[in-house]
């Protein structure tokens, strides 16, 4: 391949073996990452399968990327077992990676598009069953209704609400607050109301 001389081992004159490399060289048009994926999401991973990388000396960057290996041996480090996937990168365009930069890569296993979305932590679960709580004005003032809620794809942050919510509902989104302090809300004492209100994302 054509590459870039890094590092040069040797000098003029150095007296070298077939087993001693003498410089360094590097592919700057293609790069990869790789990455351990527990063995509990490795089930979802294929080759070919989207990804994206953010490199952390570059702020807002995201580069398009695929899986290109799938290990089939795993590695385990202090009982958690985890298989290597490495990712490469499909364009660079003129982002300036550099190689040995720290990388995450995130791994694309399901997408949705147009849907609506509220925070995690306005989800509730009793029963098996999943709901929200939406702010309610009435002539006692402030409330909470509760209402049920078919759940879709998520991440760590939000989750898709498939049917039960209306796109501009109020949405009350729990913090770390104490029952007293609720009470205090909703009749008019110190502290405020947490609303959020769901989003629809292209």
């Amino acid at each position: 391949f054509a590459g870039v001389v890094a590092t040069v081992l040797a000098e003029v004159h150095n007296q070298v073996s077939p087993a001693v490399p003498i410089l360094i060289l590097l592919d700057l048009s293609s790069y990869y990452v790789d990455v351990e994926v527990d063995e509990v999401d490795i089930g979802e991973v294929t080759v070919g399968l989207e990804a994206e990388v953010a490199v952390d000396a570059l702020p807002g960057v995201e580069l398009p990327a695929k899986v290109e290996e799938v290990a089939l041996s795993p590695s385990t480090a202090q009982g958690v077992v985890t298989y290597r996937v490495r990712v490469r990168v499909t364009d660079l365009g003129n982002s300036g990676v550099r190689p040995g930069m720290t990388a995450n890569a995130r791994l694309i296993t399901q997408r949705a598009s147009g849907v609506l979305l509220v925070p995690r932590r306005a989800v509730r679960i009793a029963d098996g069953e999943a709901y929200v709580e939406l702010v309610r004005e009435g002539v006692r003032g402030t409330g909470l209704e509760q209402v049920a809620v078919t759940l879709g794809l998520g991440d760590s942050l939000n989750v898709e609400i498939m049917s039960g919510l209306q796109e501009g509902d109020p949405v009350f989104v729990r913090g770390v607050v104490q029952q007293n302090q609720l009470q205090q809300m909703f009749e008019g004492g110190p502290g405020q109301v947490d609303r959020q209100r769901p989003n629809v994302h292209p």
